[in-house]
């Protein structure tokens, strides 16, 4: 649950965690997807699982556990209404439920943030990730904030396995940053290239973005706008690769043939999904937004 402080007389809860607001923003625009995570079995995550099923996201790879509270997501707002966070969160030491493979069918799995770096979890998510397909793309945000930089040391082979498993990655100038200490685009890639990366997603905020493959590099501007919460802005990015792959995965193009036209089409796209979150105090797009894209 994320509490969305602009004060204390401004404040919004919303269901919140960055791939949960993937999820739901992809389901907004019917793209068939699952959420795979654990969750408390207390009244907040019964809340959070019936928002996902009203948003067209699937809940049955979501694993209840008891000994676990629902984590709260502190966000603080400042003047240009970019946001700090405080987490509070239960550590998971016990759940014999969670799933050890995906559907053979499965086009494409996304993952990131501390869920796919949390000890516990990740022998877990690592013998998931070797029952993909050989056609499934995999694609990696390491969503590495500044209140877990302490634990950057315990933390950075979880990171890189994660980082040598996709093919695709995605990140921010500042995950970059705080795991790597490198700032820029270009350094960013050369570091992806040790991992075997096949397609780097640079994100700089407000100063757009940087694309980079073997084949192609390229930068995109973003529109000036005014900025509501800039909360979910990345995570609808992402929703915008994904909803763009989606609607060309089942032509069977591999990534080393995706043209250059259509990789700028999908980080347009991408801009655009991150513009309009901006512009909006929810986390993921808004359902009036997604219908223009909606494929009939």
């Amino acid at each position: 649950m994320d509490i969305i402080f602009k004060s204390l007389d401004n404040v919004k809860v919303n269901p919140g965690g960055s791939l949960f607001n993937t999820a739901v923003s992809l389901g907004r625009l019917g793209v068939d997807v699952s959420h795979i995570s654990f969750l408390s079995d207390d009244k907040a995550s019964d809340l959070l699982i019936k928002f996902l099923n009203d948003n067209n996201v699937k809940t049955e790879m979501i694993n209840r556990v008891s000994d676990i509270r629902t984590t709260l997501a502190l966000a603080f707002l400042d003047k240009d209404n970019n946001a700090a966070y405080t987490f509070y969160k239960d550590e998971i030491l016990n759940s014999d439920n969670f799933i050890n493979h995906l559907d053979p069918g499965t086009d494409i799995i996304y993952y990131g943030s501390f869920f796919s770096i949390d000890p516990y979890i990740n022998n877990y998510f690592q013998n998931i990730l070797k029952t993909c397909g050989k056609s499934c793309i995999k694609l990696y945000d390491p969503n590495f904030r500044i209140p877990y930089k302490d634990q950057l040391p315990e933390l950075m082979g979880m990171i890189e396995k994660n980082f040598e498993t996709a093919d695709i990655v995605k990140a921010s100038d500042e995950d970059f940053e705080n795991i790597f200490g490198v700032r820029t685009g270009a350094e960013a890639w050369e570091k992806m290239k040790e991992f075997k990366v096949s397609v780097l997603f640079y994100t700089k905020g407000d100063k757009g973005s940087e694309f980079y493959s073997d084949q192609v590099s390229f930068s995109a501007e973003i529109e000036k706008i005014d900025v509501v919460s800039t909360i979910g802005a990345g995570d609808t990015f992402s929703a915008g690769i994904l909803y763009y792959l989606d609607s060309i995965s089942g032509k069977g193009i591999p990534l080393n043939d995706i043209s250059i036209n259509q990789w700028q089409e999908c980080v347009r796209i991408s801009h655009e999904f991150a513009s309009q979150t901006c512009q909006s105090i929810d986390n993921y797009l808004s359902e009036q937004f997604c219908n223009k894209f909606i494929r009939k």
